[in-house]
């Protein structure tokens, strides 16, 4: 799937919406980038936010072509940005290695405190952590750990973290993936194919941004392609045959600034329960994401351990 769709990415309707046209502003530092170092054809980045009537996901039409993605996910990843995106230069902010540390640690112990009310490893498991980049985020599940990573980015990962280049012949414990698919083109078909390395009683632990809010200040394309609302995680899991444990939003640190995503355990489906498609529950769901969203955001204090 690249290029521009007419059907939603998710659950491949086509009652899909446009909410706007994304203009290209050759003044803003992410589209410059954009269009100097990523897009083949620079017209593509006109291209539109979209929403789907059937799963309430939003994302934008046009889907990165795999050279696109290979020089938007390489290993220069930091330094070609750098070139461009105040955020990710040295002097940007003094503190920022510290920041990221710490974010390192509470991030860790965020996917351990949410695993951990559904299983308990003792002896032995093994973690995926699935665009993990470095691995720093990967917790110790047991008294012998196996952590890998598979990352699109050829990143240097931890010390005693195995780089995978595919899934083929592993099945994992539990796999976690933090924000992640709101990059990918196909989200439905990896997170089926992150199912099949999943072991019978294992867990998937996501961590998507709550960005359904910010298509009110209609960004233009960038990293971010999809824009998940409560109701469309539901449809994502149903779709891969997962059942939901735990879905709930948070605010907590992400590298050196504050984030706030939908934290989502998932398990595979036993009770083979059909979606509810009834509006009124689209409509509570959207609700419920606004008004969690809203007091999360101004609150004082991380809710991470709440």
């Amino acid at each position: 799937m690249e290029g521009f769709i007419n059907i939603c990415p998710i659950c491949k309707s086509k009652k899909i919406f446009k909410l706007y046209d994304s203009k290209i502003d050759r003044e803003n530092q992410y589209t410059k980038f954009l269009l100097e170092k990523v897009v083949t054809n620079k017209n593509n980045i006109k291209c539109s936010m979209m929403g789907c009537s059937d799963c309430f996901l939003f994302f934008f039409n046009y889907r990165y072509s795999k050279q696109e993605l290979n020089k938007l996910y390489s290993a220069r990843y930091n330094k070609k940005r750098s070139e461009y995106i105040d955020g990710y230069k040295s002097a940007f902010n003094s503190n920022k290695a510290k920041l990221e540390s710490r974010s390192n640690l509470i991030r860790k112990l965020l996917v351990l405190q949410n695993y951990s009310k559904y299983r308990n490893w003792r002896k032995s498991g093994k973690v995926l952590d699935f665009g993990g980049w470095h691995g720093r985020n990967i917790p110790d599940i047991a008294d012998k750990t196996e952590k890998y990573v598979l990352d699109k980015s050829n990143h240097k990962t931890e010390a005693n973290i195995i780089k995978l280049r595919n899934l083929k012949g592993n099945k994992f414990d539990l796999i976690m993936s933090t924000h992640v698919f709101e990059h990918l083109v196909d989200p439905l078909k990896v997170l089926i194919e992150l199912v099949t390395a999943l072991k019978n009683d294992g867990l998937i632990y996501l961590e998507l941004p709550a960005d359904i809010v910010g298509i009110i200040r209609k960004p233009s394309i960038y990293e971010h392609i999809n824009f998940f609302s409560r109701y469309s995680i539901k449809n994502l899991a149903y779709k891969a045959n997962l059942e939901i444990l735990y879905l709930k939003i948070k605010k907590y640190p992400y590298a050196y600034h504050s984030t706030i995503a939908y934290l989502v355990v998932l398990q595979k489906n036993k009770k083979q329960r059909k979606l509810n498609n009834n509006l009124a529950i689209k409509i509570f769901d959207i609700i419920k994401d606004l008004i969690n969203y809203v007091r999360v955001k101004f609150e004082k204090k991380y809710t991470l351990f709440i």
